[in-house]
């Protein structure tokens, strides 16, 4: 099991990051910047105080040769966000990431709080991986690879939030 966390920061309060997310312009635009493709938004709404969005896309990775049988250099992505809403100062979610035929199980938690002026995303993960004598590495790459993802889509973010 490999774990991993990064810490963003947002020049806009919880209550425009919370906004954001609920902009399905932005998570098409998002994905766009980061591109992936065959963005399919399943769902973008609020529910007894729940608030997911679950979405389908292609995720273009560069497999390492190791990880060859595991992963494609396209992969088919499903990943759900689901926030809790403590109105105005604070959103806390989990996240599931599954990868159609993937070894592997990848999740972790989001909390957003006000910091300064703006406001900060921690993000935590967990890779888990069955593959005998090469998960551990399988499980590393995963890692590195969520957590600069994640980080670019802080990226995106700040660009959004500074319109």
């Amino acid at each position: 099991m490999q774990h991993f966390q990064t810490e963003l920061h947002y020049p806009r309060p919880v209550s425009a990051f919370k906004e954001m997310l609920e902009s399905e312009t932005y998570l098409l635009e998002k994905y766009a910047w980061l591109g992936e493709e065959e963005v399919e938004i399943l769902n973008c709404g609020e529910k007894g105080g729940i608030f997911c969005v679950e979405v389908r896309r292609i995720v273009p990775i560069e497999v390492p040769r190791f990880a060859g049988r595991f992963l494609s250099p396209k992969s088919h992505v499903h990943e759900k966000d689901e926030w809790e809403i403590f109105e105005p100062h604070l959103l806390k979610g989990i996240w599931t990431v599954q990868v159609k035929g993937a070894p592997f199980q990848l999740e972790g938690t989001m909390d957003v709080k006000p910091s300064g002026e703006g406001c900060v995303q921690m993000v935590t993960g967990t890779v888990s991986s069955a593959v005998p004598l090469i998960g551990r590495r399988l499980e590393r790459f995963i890692a590195e690879d969520a957590r600069k993802k994640i980080e670019r889509e802080g990226e995106f973010n700040r660009a959004w939030l500074g319109r």
